[in-house]
């Protein structure tokens, strides 16, 4: 570890927790915002409905990975220059999105957007961890994992404004200029937060690292229960165009304002995160918040299957799976990010983030591949991911919670810290 300290915690500032969150949400609103253009992506690109659909699950499996890349980098090297650089590849991919011709220079451009993505939502974490201790981290992971699905359920209703009024391209056109407003922030009023780097960058050491922080189930499980809640919202986000514009007859822009409404359980659950800490328990949030995540994706499957699905009862039963989305998710960030120490932060949140994405990914596969069942894909998805959040539930019990820590030879330690 290098015992220089890049910035000292007493002159560490904390960003705005708003940037935070839209660095956070950054990929996703590269996702969430063309949802509505899916089928128009089809017919003007000459490929099938799932054809569009592929290039959300590519985005997510290259979202996933490239964030294991970035953690040890930002580690080394900081976070600021780390995050302008892939920013400018995020911009950059969106041009490409916006001036594709034919779908695989489509499918091209959404992976090279999903490095540059990925970037800023491991960045953003790792800031949170960089600057705040203890309870504090619970509060602003609520407010930054919040736009990680308040915002992107806003976007698919500006997408739809925008794909009836110009077309899927402008779709890139706006992400793109989003890329840039936040360079222009990042160059202009972002400090640097990391406070020691680690002495060299190395795959071994990296790989180490990961390993060592799968192998501790005090950060596995919480970060797998933040992590389950993406599969069931991807695959609502990547099944619902087709739901709800072919099959129940929405427009493009009325589709768009459907995500707007399921955002509403988001934003309460990040609120009960805020009343709860420092009151309750984590793991009473854990079991409210799977709790909610069964009975929704229960009552999504129940509703496909009786054949009562119409525009209410999806956005209903959406509702009450997204109320445990914003609880689970800031809350087994916060749970896993909060013992691990600083140095360590950057791979941390790569590793929470890789498993969210990861989800994300397997819930976009599913109901890519289930062409013929539109009505069952991420109804499917959604009772998965909330039935095995409550086999993870049951599974975790913390008792002393460790603080994942790296010593001078790079090798893994774990420390015990107070309790809260």
């Amino acid at each position: 570890m290098n015992t220089q300290a890049v910035m000292s915690a007493s002159t560490v500032r904390a960003p705005p927790i708003f940037m935070l969150g839209m660095l956070s949400a950054l990929g996703l609103f590269a996702t969430n915002i063309y949802l509505p253009s899916l089928p128009a992506i089809a017919d003007a690109l000459h490929t099938t409905t799932s054809g569009a659909q592929t290039t959300v699950t590519v985005f997510m499996l290259t979202f996933a990975v490239a964030q294991l890349l970035f953690g040890p980098i930002t580690d080394r090297y900081g976070r600021r220059r780390v995050l302008v650089a892939g920013l400018f590849i995020y911009s950059a991919a969106s041009i490409a999105g916006m001036l594709a011709t034919d779908i695989q220079s489509l499918i091209v451009a959404r992976c090279v957007q999903a490095v540059g993505a990925c970037s800023a939502a491991v960045i953003a974490r790792a800031i949170v961890r960089d600057v705040f201790d203890g309870l504090a981290i619970f509060r602003a992971m609520a407010v930054v994992s919040a736009f990680m699905a308040i915002a992107p359920g806003l976007m698919p209703a500006i997408g739809g404004l925008l794909q009836d009024t110009f077309g899927w391209r402008a779709n890139f056109a706006f992400v793109s200029m989003l890329g840039v407003i936040l360079i222009v922030w990042a160059i202009v009023s972002l400090r640097e937060t990391t406070r020691e780097t680690t002495a060299s960058l190395s795959l071994r050491s990296a790989m180490q690292s990961y390993f060592e922080l799968i192998g501790s189930w005090r950060f596995f499980a919480p970060a797998l229960l933040g992590g389950l809640p993406f599969g069931g919202v991807v695959a609502y986000f990547a099944g619902g165009p087709i739901v709800f514009i072919e099959h129940l007859g929405l427009a493009p822009w009325q589709y768009g304002l459907v995500p707007a409404f399921g955002a509403t359980g988001v934003a309460l659950g990040s609120i009960t995160v805020n009343r709860m800490t420092g009151r309750a328990s984590t793991q009473s949030m854990f079991a409210i918040g799977a709790t909610f995540l069964f009975s929704g994706a229960l009552a999504m499957l129940l509703l496909a299957l009786s054949g009562y699905f119409t525009v209410i009862t999806i956005v209903v039963a959406a509702t009450v799976y997204l109320y445990g989305m914003g609880i689970l998710i800031p809350a087994g960030t916060s749970e896993a990010m909060r013992h691990v120490a600083p140095v360590m932060a950057g791979r941390a949140s790569a590793m929470t983030g890789f498993l969210q994405m990861l989800m994300g990914a397997l819930g976009a596969f599913v109901v890519s591949v289930l062409p013929h069942l539109p009505l069952l894909g991420f109804p499917l998805v959604m009772m998965g991911m909330g039935a095995t959040a409550v086999v993870v539930l049951f599974a975790y019990r913390p008792r002393q919670q460790q603080v994942v820590r790296i010593n001078a030879r790079d090798r893994l330690t774990f420390d015990i810290p107070p309790r809260l």
